[in-house]
């Protein structure tokens, strides 16, 4: 079984209709009929349009919007929210607990002896990230850790007070970033390539 590459061209019409503006296109596909399109560059082959414009994308979860933006307009790349994923389990629980809830988990671990009766929403993520992480939800093994966490919190880069405080600001940066894009829209040309 082996896969065959194709890389061709499509165009459409660039702002001001004398010229095109070109993408390239990389196809593979194999034998059992899978195959797989995308692009790896386009150029405004249009001496006019090239002085005037820029080519920038607005990409979304299954969009990829092409314009021609004037040279004089920002229009910035398109950010995303980030997904914060630690690979140690007291990185993890610092993160998405704070300082008081864990010694609220462990009050109520205590209280109710048993993985299935913790009563807070902060102790049923704490035992099901154990769970998830190590097969294994036995208070025995997790107060004990807790109590370690809850000394040691502040010795943490991203505790849950920071990485609020960071999701906050990265939401303002996301709306201001967004506006920037919508306001530069309209000034803008959008191409209208064909599909791959």
């Amino acid at each position: 079984m082996s896969w065959e590459y194709f890389e061709y061209d499509i165009s459409t019409e660039c702002a001001c209709g004398k010229g095109n503006v070109i993408r390239h296109i990389l196809s593979e596909s194999d034998d059992w009929g899978r195959s797989y399109s995308q692009y790896t560059g386009e150029k405004i082959d249009c001496p006019e349009c090239r002085k005037k414009y820029y080519i920038r994308h607005v990409k979304r979860e299954k969009s990829d919007r092409a314009f021609l933006v004037p040279n004089e307009i920002n229009m910035p790349e398109v950010i995303e929210k980030k997904i914060f994923f630690f690979q140690n389990i007291d990185e993890e629980i610092i993160s998405r607990v704070s300082h008081d809830d864990l010694k609220a988990s462990i009050n109520d671990m205590i209280n109710n002896k048993y993985s299935t009766r913790v009563q807070l929403d902060s102790s049923r993520l704490i035992v099901n990230e154990f769970k998830w992480r190590y097969k294994r939800r036995s208070l025995n093994i997790i107060i004990p850790f807790l109590e370690k966490l809850v000394r040691n919190y502040n010795r943490y880069e991203w505790t849950f007070e920071r990485v609020k405080e960071y999701k906050e600001k990265e939401l303002l940066e996301i709306a201001e970033n967004e506006k920037a894009i919508k306001e530069a829209i309209p000034k803008s040309f959008e191409l209208n390539f064909p599909w791959l």
